[in-house]
């Protein structure tokens, strides 16, 4: 019988590192300080975004905002304007910034299987104050300004998992029809967000630290993957990724943090707040192996609160409508990205193979046999 209780928990950057090994100098280096050409392309297609603030409890939130594609506008290489719509049912990000100012972001264009991470610090600003051509056809409640701290290409792998833009079964909404918002939040899992969580793929991690950080990561897996272990115990499988351990340390310093699920063709999302630890626990590894292979380690989440509610940035993003994928084949390369990056950063000196090599490498196909 699995412990109620986590065991062997990793409470140090020595015994995480123990685990999950340095990443390779490309990957070490890829972060950059300021957008580039790629970064601008990847905003100006992209039309959601799941944003981490800290809020005045000094705990993670994520809150998810959609538009148009290029509803986020890029004002130069260091400043974004994000529109933010208020949810009725969510804290909205506006409460949060007054008081902590840090942010993560992460871009996203359904049907590409990249993302754009980008952390900084946000303030909000008077919309008033900005021109009528900032707007599409619905005003924001408020205008997010981020400052870029530092910005890179996410690895596609939790989205290959998860196979969130092409499911192999694609959940109808009338199959979880039953399903309705929480009426507010709760402190565990009710039958209702335990079936949401059960048919679940892919979520967003956010953490913040106490340096005035915070961070977003995705993890994705196939439904079933994310695991209860009781209505008040949530466990997810670390999987191999690029190793930066960003989300790992910022728990180390500060064991909270949210996060928000989603089934593809679904409207409604699921999120979680609690704390967090992370555990080399074998029982645990077990229980979330797929394929009959381990993760390098789980994410235990003690549950605080969890509630069901209807997502307006999804619709309005039209995420689910197929008819508005970008081909991903249409835009360059995560190879291609990279050498230009490190030609645009003076890091060409980096050891990494030729352009054919490095495609090959980071081709969806070679990355499938490395996802668990």
């Amino acid at each position: 019988m699995l412990s109620q209780q986590p065991h062997q928990l990793i409470e140090t950057e020595e015994a995480l590192r123990a685990r999950i090994s340095l990443p390779i100098p490309l990957i070490a280096e890829k972060k950059s300080e300021r957008l580039f050409d790629h970064d601008r392309s990847f905003i100006a297609l992209s039309p959601l975004l799941c944003l981490t603030t800290r809020g005045p409890d000094g705990n993670a939130d994520v809150s998810i905002h959609g538009g148009k594609h290029g509803f986020v506008q890029v004002v130069n290489e260091k400043t974004l304007l994000v529109p933010l719509f208020a949810d009725r049912r969510l804290r909205n990000p506006q409460e949060d910034i007054p008081t902590h100012s840090e942010v993560g972001l992460i871009f996203m264009i359904p049907g590409v299987t990249e993302t754009l991470r980008i952390n900084g610090s946000g303030t909000i600003i008077d919309k008033h104050e900005l021109p009528d051509t900032f707007f599409s056809e619905e005003q924001p409640d408020a205008v997010l300004q981020v400052e870029i701290a530092e910005n890179y290409f996410q690895c596609p792998k939790a989205l290959l998992r998860s196979r969130l833009w092409k499911p192999d079964v694609q959940v109808a909404p009338s199959s979880l029809v039953h399903l309705e918002e929480t009426s507010g939040p709760l402190t565990a899992f009710d039958d209702d967000c335990l079936s949401f969580l059960e048919h679940a793929c892919f979520t967003f991690l956010g953490t913040c630290n106490g340096k005035k950080e915070a961070d977003i990561s995705p993890r994705g897996d196939p439904p079933g993957a994310f695991k209860l272990l009781n209505r008040k115990v949530l466990l997810i499988g670390d999987r191999p990724g690029n190793r930066l351990v960003d989300s790992h340390r910022n728990v180390l310093q500060h064991p909270r943090a949210a996060l928000v699920f989603l089934i593809p063709g679904i409207s409604l999302v699921l999120t979680v707040q609690g704390r967090v630890r992370l555990t080399t626990d074998g029982d645990i590894l077990e229980l979330l192996a797929i394929q009959g292979k381990k993760p390098v380690l789980g994410v235990w989440i003690d549950v605080e609160t969890v509630f069901l509610s209807h997502s307006q940035a999804l619709e309005r993003a039209q995420v689910w409508d197929t008819r508005t994928y970008i081909d991903p084949d249409a835009l360059p390369s995560l190879a291609e990205k990279i050498t230009s990056w490190l030609k645009a950063t003076g890091k060409e000196n980096l050891p990494i193979p030729p352009i054919e090599m490095l495609q090959a490498m980071l081709s969806e196909e070679a990355l499938k046999k490395e996802l668990y």
